[in-house]
C-alpha cells in the first residue's frame, strides 16, 4: 500500500512540477516573442523619423532654390497651408509628425529631435532671411558671391543638422 501511495505521489509531484515547468516556459517564450515584437515597431518608427528627415533634407535644399527661382505668390502657394491656428509651413508638420514619433516610441532620442527640430527651424528662417531675392532674378544671383556664399553656408548647415540626427537614430537603432 505504501508503494502505490509513494508511486502516486511521485506521478502527481512530476506532473505538477512537469505543468509548472510549461507555464514558465510559455511565459518566457511569449516574453521573448512580445519583446521581439516591440523592437521591430520601434525600429520600423526610427527608420520613418530617418525617411522624414531624407525628405526635410531635400525640401529645405529645394526651398533655399525656389525661393530665388519663383515669385513670392508661387513660393508661398507651394510652400504654405492653411492649418488649425492660422497658415502652416510644411516642415512644420513634417517636424511635428518626428516629434509625435519620437515621444511615443523612442524617447530616449527626444533630445536629439528637438535639437533637430531648433536648428531645422533656424536654417529654414536663414532661407527665409537671408536668402530672399528681394526681386532679384536668379542669373544676377548667380553672380552675387555673397549670396552664393550664404546659400552654401545655409545649405551646409541644413545638411550638417541632418548628419547629426542620422548619428542618433543609428545609435538608437542599434539598441533595437
Amino acid at each position: 500500500m505504501d508503494n502505490i501511495l509513494i508511486n502516486g505521489l511521485v506521478t502527481l509531484t512530476a506532473v505538477i512540477i512537469g505543468g509548472v515547468l510549461t507555464i514558465l516556459a510559455n511565459h518566457f517564450q511569449q516574453t521573448r516573442a512580445n519583446k521581439a515584437e516591440k523592437n521591430k515597431i520601434v525600429r520600423e518608427k526610427i527608420e520613418q523619423i530617418y525617411t522624414l528627415s531624407n525628405y526635410m533634407e531635400s525640401y529645405s535644399l529645394r526651398r533655399s532654390f525656389d525661393l530665388a527661382a519663383m515669385s513670392s505668390k508661387q513660393y508661398e502657394t507651394k510652400y504654405i497651408f492653411e492649418g488649425e491656428g492660422g497658415l502652416v509651413w510644411e516642415e512644420d508638420k513634417t517636424v511635428q509628425q518626428m516629434m509625435m514619433i519620437t515621444k511615443l516610441y523612442t524617447p530616449e532620442i527626444l533630445k536629439d529631435v528637438e535639437k533637430y527640430k531648433e536648428d531645422i527651424n533656424k536654417a529654414n528662417r536663414r532661407i527665409d532671411n537671408e536668402l530672399n531675392p528681394k526681386g532679384r532674378s536668379i542669373v544676377v544671383l548667380a553672380d552675387d558671391k555673397n549670396y552664393i556664399k550664404t546659400a552654401e553656408d545655409v545649405n551646409g548647415t541644413v545638411k550638417k543638422v541632418h548628419e547629426e540626427l542620422r548619428i542618433a537614430l543609428a545609435k538608437a537603432i542599434s539598441k533595437y
